[in-house]
């Protein structure tokens, strides 16, 4: 009786332990499903975060202008016609415009322009020329049409769709009071066309796509830039301020080539002997 009993002693004390170890095998478990369990939700999170800035291009920068190569990759005898560079300076405030007759081309390409820019994609209404050359100088390629045909409108509109890496530097976008139908352009370059040339327009993307001049600003949304800062490999013709400043007059009187012309400023101040002396003196005082 007394081997029964320590016997069955032996044999609880072996279930206690079973079940201890199956329990701490149960929590041990529990923690790795917990921890995994955290570990997927930080994925989930971290992707959630991230997939806003992949496809549909909503935010790019100047990873991408370099990826393509800058304003260098650019093909000197590409697609389009080869336009005058205007220059790349800023309007002082939001409200410059330019005055009639400026742009060499319409749609503009180059020159004097807001320190503003837009967003890229689709556009119903114009958008300004100073406006429009801004996004033209961080490599946008812009599509303009003047139809009010919605149908045709419609296929152009997919056809921009489907150029390379839509929507990230382009714009499309209406302009009434062009001449020609549809008009592509990129920085110092313009493609006319009388209808929709995929071909064409292709080409021309793949040529200028986030190439222009200025490190690229992509679908990021729009706002005031200061004078941009070029890009560091290249200084393209026309990209510094050549704005003329008109010499001073003074300087031709100083010649002291003028003897008559000084004789004549000086021979009033002794006219007037008592009045001009006191208007004299703040203004030497002044200097």
């Amino acid at each position: 009786m007394a081997r029964q009993r320590s016997n069955r002693r032996v044999s609880e004390t072996e279930r206690r332990r079973a079940r201890q170890s199956r329990n701490k095998q149960k929590n041990k478990l529990v923690r790795i499903l917990a921890a995994a369990g955290m570990g997927v939700l930080a994925v989930l999170i971290i992707a959630g975060l991230a997939l806003p800035s992949f496809g549909g291009g909503a935010s790019t920068g100047p990873d991408d202008f370099l990826e393509r190569g800058g304003f260098l990759a650019r093909p000197v005898d590409g697609p389009g016609v080869a336009v005058e560079d205007q220059g790349r300076v800023h309007f002082p405030s939001l409200d410059g415009r330019a005055d009639p007759g400026y742009y060499v081309t319409y749609p503009a390409t180059s020159g004097t322009h807001s320190p503003t820019w837009e967003r890229c994609g689709i556009f119903t209404d114009p958008v300004p020329d100073e406006i429009l050359v801004h996004n033209l100088e961080h490599g946008f390629v812009n599509i303009h049409y003047n139809s009010d045909d919605a149908a045709f409108v419609g296929q152009l509109e997919a056809a921009a769709r489907g150029l390379p890496d839509w929507p990230n530097y382009y714009i499309f976008a209406p302009y009434p009071n062009m001449e020609q139908t549809v008009a592509l352009t990129a920085w110092n370059r313009i493609l006319y066309l009388d209808g929709i040339d995929e071909d064409a327009m292709r080409e021309f993307a793949d040529a200028y796509q986030a190439r222009g001049p200025e490190l690229a600003r992509g679908c990021d949304s729009p706002g005031v830039m200061s004078q941009g800062v070029p890009n560091s490999t290249v200084t393209p013709e026309g990209g510094v301020d050549t704005t003329e400043v008109e010499p001073e007059a003074t300087e031709e009187p100083a010649e002291g080539t003028d003897d008559s012309s000084a004789d004549d400023t000086a021979t009033p101040e002794p006219e007037d002997t008592a009045t001009p002396e006191p208007a004299e003196t703040p203004s030497a005082s002044g200097g």
